[in-house]
């Protein structure tokens, strides 16, 4: 009975106590705290807006620039972006072509649209056909604006035609111009102790040589010896029996040079005159031909008077009679 009595009452303490205490203020709980967005990367963020800008081939590049380190989210979205890139890329650059095609075909530069046509065939294979079908559209025809380009083009096969004939005359010419020079004599300048005696001996041997080529010669002449004289080539009034380099298709054929290994002269004739105080010596010397060389052959010596006069021309033209003499045995 006590201990009961003795619970209540410290039951009733403890109530008057807690009734005594101040309630705590509580406090409101705090909102919960908004999570902050992830910040793509630059180079994705860049290459969407150089998209946005059209600008593909450096938004490609920007794309092309995020690395592995990315979520997959955002690798996701570059390589959408890069293929969407590349696909107007190609876009445009076939849209470009064919603009430049038309463009060349309006202005009638024919071939250069037909180069532009081929390299969109041989680049972009989705648009063969349709670059092919614009190609044969530009076909040349004799009636239409592309005649000039016709008339090139026959022009090109006629002188492919010409050729093979153009081959056959100089084969001939050459042919004929070794044929020449290998039966002719070619004479050396003869050479003089003065320039006066120089000119004289050359006068002497022309007119000695257009003396025994007339019909009439003016002086007398040895038998046989007019009917048999070769072709004479002197200095400076000689044929010219040169050729010029030919050219076929492309190659250079140099005729100059094989002429002067080939036609060698049948002699060539060389001398001088010296001329002394009363009485001077005229020398001439001959080289034939062996095959291909030249070998000295045979050479003569006669006196000639040293004082102008008729004894000094006898003596010229006599020594102008032996040179053709020695020349042509």
């Amino acid at each position: 009975m006590k201990r009961s009595l003795f619970l209540s009452v410290l039951l009733v303490f403890i109530a008057a106590l807690v009734a005594q205490t101040p309630a705590q203020p509580t406090r409101p709980k705090a909102a919960p705290q908004a999570q902050p967005q992830p910040v793509p990367p630059f180079s994705l963020e860049a290459g969407r807006q150089l998209s946005a800008l059209h600008a593909w081939d450096k938004a490609e590049e920007q794309l092309l620039k995020l690395d592995s380190s990315a979520s997959a989210a955002d690798r996701q979205q570059a390589l959408d972006g890069i293929k969407n890139s590349r696909k107007r890329i190609i876009e445009e650059r076939r849209a470009g072509a064919f603009a430049a095609a038309r463009l060349l075909g309006s202005l009638e530069r024919w071939k250069d649209a037909e180069q532009v046509y081929v390299d969109i065939a041989k680049s972009d294979p989705e648009e063969a056909s349709h670059a092919a079908a614009e190609a044969e559209r530009l076909q040349p025809k004799l009636t239409n604006a592309r005649w000039p380009e016709a008339l090139d083009d026959l022009a090109l096969k006629f002188g492919h035609l010409l050729l093979i004939p153009s081959i056959v005359y100089a084969i001939v010419r050459f042919l004929g111009t070794a044929r020449r020079s290998r039966a002719s004599i070619k004479f050396q300048p003869f050479r003089a102790s003065t320039d006066d005696a120089a000119k004289q001996i050359a006068f002497w041997l022309e007119s000695t040589l257009a003396n025994l080529r007339s019909p009439a010669p003016a002086f007398p002449t040895w038998p046989g010896l007019k009917s048999t004289l070769p072709l004479m080539r002197l200095p400076e009034i000689g044929d010219e029996l040169e050729l010029e380099d030919l050219e076929v298709g492309g190659v250079k054929v140099p005729l100059k040079q094989l002429i002067q290994s080939i036609a060698v002269p049948r002699a060539r004739v060389s001398g001088h005159w010296y001329v002394g105080s009363a009485t001077g010596s005229a020398y001439v010397s001959v080289e034939k031909r062996r095959w291909f060389r030249l070998r000295h052959a045979t050479s003569a010596e006669q006196p000639v008077a040293s004082v102008g006069g008729p004894a000094q021309d006898a003596d010229l033209r006599r020594f102008a009679y032996a040179v053709f003499i020695e020349a042509s045995r």
